[in-house]
């Protein structure tokens, strides 16, 4: 049409901000540039729109995430799932989601891959010599939530063993010995670094019982083995388990926390909204979702792959499901 403006070039963003063509190119394509702000400005002033899909596919790029979870409907996950997203989004990245409860894991995996500059892997359940093979051949590649000694891919976790020795004191200081780990799926790392924090907890002087309690029937099998056995406090694998728990206890009319404490794990929203309120660990899933996303992001910008591996600390939060033991 006679008198339309033309659309505005690179070459005049470049010009606007007093940078080369080649430094918006790289600021396009999600990479660190000094002085970003006037480039933003310069952007937003002449309402310049970069065409990313004739740029990616140029680059061999698609701009996506492809990030594999146990279970969606996991809230745990959600939080993961949602920061990685929010992080890898302010540089123009989306996410393509697996649940690998539906599939096999090396299906999901190399299925997200065709399909993704580079994949995430939460609570991933191979063996570590499976999933070392799969990550050489898929890379580059973050595992969250594992850890795997030999891997070669940066590896970023909680430290859970820390958390359930802080939950193990924090009962241990009101009294209770005898105390139960209803544990949760026997494949989950966090489950093992769990279990082995209730093998520590022997040598603080814990009289401490593992029971399975990852499906309702073994979660009632250890409602009952827990009331028989004369333990006082149940730490739980996560809240839900915690919650479901202390359902239960009530239909038998056993009173939480007035004749056996209970806590749970991972504070995503159960713990809060349960009566009594759950005594708790707070993981920091949101940090670990952004760490995940840089890491990644650097790989797919060129740095090596290595076995790095990151804990985060998560901390006790006491609520009122945890009360001194009771006084003969």
């Amino acid at each position: 049409m006679a008198g339309s403006k033309a659309p505005p070039t690179i070459q005049e963003v470049a010009e606007l901000a007093g940078v080369s063509k080649s430094t918006i190119s790289r600021y396009f394509s999600g990479f660190p540039v000094r002085n970003p702000e006037q480039i933003r400005a310069a952007v937003e002033r002449l309402g310049y729109r970069p065409n990313s899909a004739a740029r990616d596919l140029k680059n061999g790029r698609t701009r996506t995430v492809g990030v594999a979870v146990r279970d969606l409907a996991d809230l745990y996950f959600a939080r993961i799932l949602r920061a990685i997203g929010l992080a890898s989004s302010e540089v123009g990245f989306h996410l393509l989601v697996a649940d690998t409860s539906l599939t096999s894991e090396r299906l999901a995996y190399e299925t997200l891959r065709q399909r993704a500059d580079g994949l995430i892997l939460c609570a991933p359940q191979l063996d570590d010599s499976e999933l070392e093979s799969l990550v050489d051949d898929l890379r580059p590649v973050v595992i969250v939530d594992r850890l795997a000694p030999g891997v070669r891919a940066p590896q970023v976790g909680v430290d859970f063993y820390a958390a359930m020795l802080g939950l193990i004191a924090h009962t241990m200081d009101l009294g209770h010995r005898r105390i139960a780990y209803f544990a949760g799926p026997p494949r989950s790392w966090g489950d093992r670094e769990r279990r082995r924090a209730f093998e520590t907890a022997k040598t603080f002087g814990a009289i401490p019982t593992i029971l399975e309690a990852a499906d309702s029937d073994q979660l009632d099998a250890a409602i009952n083995t827990a009331l028989s056995d004369g333990t006082t406090a149940i730490l739980s694998f996560d809240d839900f388990i915690a919650s479901s728990t202390i359902s239960r206890l009530r239909k038998l009319d056993v009173s939480v926390p007035d004749e056996i404490s209970v806590t749970g794990f991972d504070d995503v929203g159960y713990a809060s909204l349960s009566n009594p309120e759950i005594t708790t660990v707070r993981t920091p899933l949101g940090d670990l979702g952004e760490r995940a996303w840089s890491e990644l992001r650097a790989l797919i910008e060129g740095a090596e792959a290595t076995a790095t591996s990151v804990l985060l600390p998560a901390e006790v939060v006491v609520r009122a499901s945890v009360a001194a033991i009771a006084k003969a």
